[in-house]
């Protein structure tokens, strides 16, 4: 299972494996060990971490099937190129979350829902139930009533694009579930801290339009609606690009 909460921040693992693979799965992401660095051996590393052999080698399982290292005979275990790691993995997408996220990470994260989201959303209006409708309904009624913190807002709009996901009757699209409450759960508490007055997760009404397309079985008119909430979020990327540039220039005239 994911080591994620449900409102996308990352929870503690609970075996010692997954500890050793979240430290070391954090220490790949920040570049401590870049692409083509030997990873630790067991032995070198068990003793140091002071956890066992075993619980060492079942962490490398773990970061191996994320993509993050691989073994050649003669060569040991290296650290792989970024290219290769599974991004659609909930844990690596929260670990990259944990450790920092800059401009071309989200830049690259809202490519990948501009291509899944406004899709489904069109996906959803024509095959969406009633029990579908009533999910939907009653979280944008949700995002549209109070919330007392930043987490109420954020697991409001998860649970929205979530619904679409689930309305689309596709087993593919919800197999994308975790992934997407991960990204979107980052994604806007990033919005968030960049802009307060004008996140994704406040605009109950461009959230409604998409509700609605989908209540008259309007595909194009859905995909239409789903699009102006992406380019909500891209309009946050860009002012936040433009306040780091800002503060640059001014770090460099100091």
């Amino acid at each position: 299972m994911p080591n994620t909460r449900r409102d996308g921040k990352p929870q503690a693992p609970r075996s010692l494996h997954g500890k050793v693979a979240h430290e070391l799965g954090l220490r790949i992401i920040r570049g401590l060990y870049p692409p083509g660095a030997v990873v630790p051996n067991e032995t070198e590393s068990s003793s140091r971490q002071r956890v066992s052999r075993t619980a060492y080698r079942e962490a490398l399982k773990l970061l191996t099937a994320k993509g993050l290292i691989g073994s050649r005979a003669r060569a040991g275990t290296r650290v792989r190129a970024p290219f290769d790691w599974n991004m659609f993995d909930p844990d690596l997408l929260a670990w990259k979350f944990e450790a920092g996220i800059d401009e071309d990470f989200m830049r690259m994260l809202l490519e990948m829902r501009h291509v899944i989201e406004p899709s489904a959303a069109a996906i959803a209006a024509r095959h969406r139930t009633g029990h579908d409708l009533a999910r939907l309904r009653q979280t944008c009624a949700a995002l549209a009533g109070p919330h007392r913190t930043c987490d109420d807002m954020v697991e409001c709009d998860v649970q929205f694009h979530f619904s679409i996901l689930a309305a689309t009757q596709n087993p593919f699209m919800t197999s994308l579930a975790s992934l997407i409450r991960t990204a979107l759960a980052g994604a806007f508490r990033f919005a968030s801290a960049v802009d307060s007055d004008a996140t994704e997760f406040t605009t109950a009404a461009e959230h409604a339009a998409v509700l609605r397309a989908i209540e008259r079985q309007d595909p194009k008119a859905a995909y239409r609606a789903m699009e102006v909430i992406i380019q909500l979020a891209r309009g946050s990327l860009t002012k936040w690009a433009e306040g780091d540039s800002r503060r640059a220039v001014r770090s460099r005239a100091r």
